[in-house]
């Protein structure tokens, strides 16, 4: 897609170049046309010539004077359209320089929360198998989700209680929170920072950078990201889940509860419009 755009992009660049190129043959043959015409004129009004000489020819070029002052005019003028042609150029070379400082930070922030991500690392003691095991990178926010729906579902077993936006599941969140925020914390305020980044910039199509952050993460992370928006400590991402549709491609069936999904009533999911 990325690529498209800067095709369409050098394609319209080709066609305003032409269309000056055009435009400039049109202006000389206009000027070559209206200098001939006029001298043709002339040769009309005043054949028969009784002789030619260098006085008479000189006389000839004088009759020119009344073009000279038009041609003038018209060079004033296209020294003006000259300006703006030029202004305009250097707005697009401006525009160009700025999207493409925007780009360089943009995947320089990218990188950086894919560093973050990779790094993240939760030891876990297992009863299982007895011991402690550790999970980095993407499988850590799977063990961290898993954390999350277990617990949900455990008191929602024993209590029963799942109102939507009630004490019971703000405070599972807040345990979870105590649990897995040192793990979560900066990953969830570098994405902010990102997401915040492009939502704020100029860019023509932010959307389209907001979708590429989407797509480097897990599906576990878009789970944890709606849990987190969904509460006071994420807030500012609910307004991005919903102006970019950032759930679209995240099944609910896969929230702790399919009632979670009324969390955030504006947002989509898979197989909603």
């Amino acid at each position: 897609m990325e690529n498209n755009k800067i095709y369409i992009k050098e394609v319209e660049r080709y066609l305003k170049e032409m269309k000056r190129r055009k435009r400039f043959v049109i202006y000389s043959a206009l000027v070559s046309l209206i200098v001939i015409g006029y001298a043709i004129f002339l040769v009309w009004r005043t054949w028969p010539i009784d002789s030619w000489s260098i006085s008479n020819a000189g006389v000839f070029g004088d009759s020119f004077g009344v073009l000279t002052c038009f041609f003038t005019a018209f060079a004033f003028i296209g020294v003006l359209i000259n300006i703006d042609m030029q202004r305009e150029d250097m707005a697009r070379q401006q525009r160009n320089i700025d999207h493409q400082n925007f780009e360089n930070n943009f995947f320089q922030m990218l990188n950086h929360l894919n560093e973050i991500t990779k790094d993240l690392t939760v030891i876990s003691y297992e009863e299982s198998i007895g011991r402690n095991t550790e999970a980095v990178g993407r499988a850590a926010f799977q063990k961290i989700f898993k954390s999350l729906k277990d617990d949900f579902q455990f008191k929602l077993l024993h209590i029963g209680d799942d109102e939507c936006n009630s004490s019971f599941i703000v405070e599972r969140y807040e345990e979870f929170w105590d649990k897995h925020g040192l793990h979560l914390g900066h990953y969830f305020r570098w994405l902010y920072h990102l997401m915040a980044f492009v939502d704020k910039s100029e860019a023509e199509d932010r959307a389209f950078y907001i979708k590429l952050t989407c797509a480097q993460l897990s599906s576990h992370e878009l789970l944890l990201l709606y849990y987190n928006a969904s509460f006071i400590r994420g807030k500012g991402f609910k307004n991005f889940l919903i102006k970019y549709n950032i759930m679209s491609n995240t099944e609910s069936e896969d929230l702790a509860s399919i009632t979670h999904k009324l969390l955030i009533p504006n947002v989509k999911f898979w197989g909603e419009s």
